[in-house]
């Protein structure tokens, strides 16, 4: 049976994985109070609570445990939500030991060395050897979460892939670029990559960085290429999210500004490029062949018109020929009557056959809507029939003009990309003259909801990033001396087991098995600060039980050695 998996489903796997995080729940406590609308974690299911009250205490009742509906809870009643797959998430750091000694043979790690660490193997045997080598655990907050992409940084002379609705998704290609100018990262997808280039339409090299944020339009550049700005990667989000070969992506549900423009945060800018998304357009019309025989382009100022005339302009090198514009549009650039675009039926020049209308008259097919005059600017070229009544074409509303060089179509202006079209069966305007070849087009169909509206899924974000600090001791949690203050080992751990609750872990960092003061205190500093002795027993509350929670990342790295005075910043990138 012939099938695939598609990108959207790796993408959507992630959503859930970033969405999960920031759903985690606190674990249910016995006796305890609760308000409407509080989440509790229990028995790996989520409840929200429906009745305020306070949670039984009786030690035979382990809390809520149904799967469907409310259920009460001492004076308390909890309605289930959820299963938690993913519900309090940990960064893992361990293995003191060096690479390449027998501890690693069990692991079925192959050894390794100190400087060419072992590859990990996905064994059950390895997972528990990596739990039992954990020296501590630090909770992984889901605002230093975030979906992601490959960093693609734009550079003169390469070639950008541009989108196109029948390219297959099963490897993004590098149709988006990141730019950056004074701490200012903008993000663009490109739309075009050809252009009319040594007398052929083809892919071009890109000698023109995209800049601008303009919310509504795409940007054309001066090499041909079509940019669509997407979004800003935020400060913020640049210091925790933006490496050599990663950077951050999101879809906005709400806007940033919460309705009030006055606000001015910095994210709503991508809110207004989202709602500026044009569902179901015809942004880009490609060439596919460019013919031969077509008329230049006239464009100038209307001389005067009727309700279905128009009277071209005598000093922009109109055409004498009657009938060299019959079939093209004529479309109103600007001034009264601007964005009406018109098909000609019959044009007459000044070569006697003006068919008693003064010269350079073009009568239209139908009426304007609003009479141009004066004022008016015109331009007249091949058109773009999108065929609304084919069956092959949905949607309505497209109009668009060609551009003509040396008798061929070298590029198409899409004037309005109307709405509706998931699929268009568009054709141009066939030329005039004999030993002439029409031309024929491609309309690029947007993607669901716009080009704009869903950077996650329109550039390919089914990447996780994780950005994690380790900060000095972390208030004497992490060893800074001794063998147990070098790691080698950087694991994701979800729900690992407190030794005192006997439950998931929720709270932000424990010791863990390979702890030098794992059960008792050995440092007269950390003795000292928690105003104990030496000897005495740490608290359970701030330990794990050993080669418990489910491993769901290992990076097995060289030796990295930690100090009072050092910050490990960890970045983490895992591909859905």
């Amino acid at each position: 049976m012939a099938a695939i998996i598609t990108n959207k489903l790796r993408i959507y796997n992630a959503q859930q994985f970033i969405e999960s995080l920031n759903e985690s729940a606190s674990q249910w406590e016995p006796g305890s109070p609760y308000v409407l609308g509080d989440i509790v974690f229990n028995n790996t299911n989520l409840y929200i609570c429906v009745e305020a009250g306070t949670s039984s205490a009786d030690p035979s009742w382990m809390g809520p445990e149904h799967e469907t509906g409310v259920s009460a809870d001492g004076t308390a009643k909890w309605l289930y939500y959820n299963k938690s797959a993913y519900n309090n998430l940990y960064l893992g750091i361990g293995k003191t030991d060096p690479w390449g000694t027998e501890n690693d043979v069990p692991a079925g790690s192959g050894g390794g060395t100190e400087t060419n660490p072992p590859t990990p193997l996905d064994t059950i045997s390895n997972q528990y050897n990596i739990l039992n080598n954990l020296i501590a655990i630090k909770k992984i907050d889901p605002k230093f979460v975030t979906l992601a992409l490959p960093r693609i940084n734009w550079e003169a002379g390469q070639v950008y892939t541009m989108y196109e609705h029948d390219s297959g998704e099963e490897i993004i290609p590098n149709n988006y670029v990141m730019t950056e100018d004074n701490n200012q990262y903008n993000v663009y997808k490109c739309i075009n990559n050809k252009a009319y280039f040594d007398g052929a339409y083809q892919e071009v090299i890109s000698t023109v960085k995209p800049t601008g944020t303009d919310p509504d339009d795409i940007l054309t550049t001066g090499d041909g290429y079509r940019w669509k700005f997407m979004y800003s990667i935020l400060l913020d989000e640049a210091m925790k999210f933006l490496t050599e070969d990663y950077m951050p992506v999101k879809h906005l549900a709400t806007d940033p500004n919460g309705g009030d423009p006055a606000l001015n945060n910095p994210g709503h800018l991508q809110w207004q490029v989202q709602q500026s998304a044009k569902e179901g357009a015809i942004e880009h019309i490609s060439v596919v062949d460019m013919g031969s025989g077509y008329k230049p382009n006239n464009a100038g100022m209307v001389q005067s018109a009727t309700s279905n005339t128009v009277v071209l302009d005598s000093n922009a090198a109109v055409s004498p020929v009657s009938g060299i514009y019959d079939g093209y549009a004529v479309y109103i650039t600007s001034g009264t009557g601007e964005g009406q675009m018109r098909v000609i039926d019959n044009y007459y020049g000044n070569d006697g056959f003006s068919g008693g209308y003064p010269d350079f008259t073009a009568t239209i097919v139908g009426t304007w809507d609003v009479q141009p005059d004066g004022t008016s600017q015109y331009r007249v070229g091949p058109w773009i029939n999108p065929n609304d009544s084919d069956p092959l074409t949905t949607g309505t509303g497209l109009k668009a003009i060609a551009n003509v060089s040396g008798g061929f179509i070298t590029s198409v202006d899409v004037i309005d990309g109307g709405t509706g079209y998931n699929s268009i069966n568009a054709t141009v305007s066939a030329p005039n003259g004999g030993n002439a070849l029409q031309a024929t087009v491609k309309g690029i169909i947007s993607p669901p909801n716009g080009h704009g509206y869903n950077p996650v899924e329109e550039l390919g974000g089914y990447y996780g990033m994780i950005d994690m600090k380790l900060v000095y001791d972390e208030n004497h949690m992490l060893p800074v001396v001794g063998d147990a203050s070098h790691f080698r080992q950087i694991s994701v751990i979800v729900d690992p087991i407190e030794e005192q609750s006997g439950v998931s872990c929720n709270a932000s960092i424990y010791r863990a098995v390979q702890h030098p003061e794992y059960t008792t205190y050995t440092s007269q500093d950390t003795a000292a600060a928690f105003d104990v002795q030496v000897g005495d027993e740490t608290p359970a509350s701030e330990r794990t039980v050993a080669g418990t929670g489910k491993l769901l990342y290992v990076e097995n790295r060289q030796q990295i050695s930690r100090a009072i005075d050092q910050i490990e910043d960890i970045k983490i990138v895992f591909e859905f």
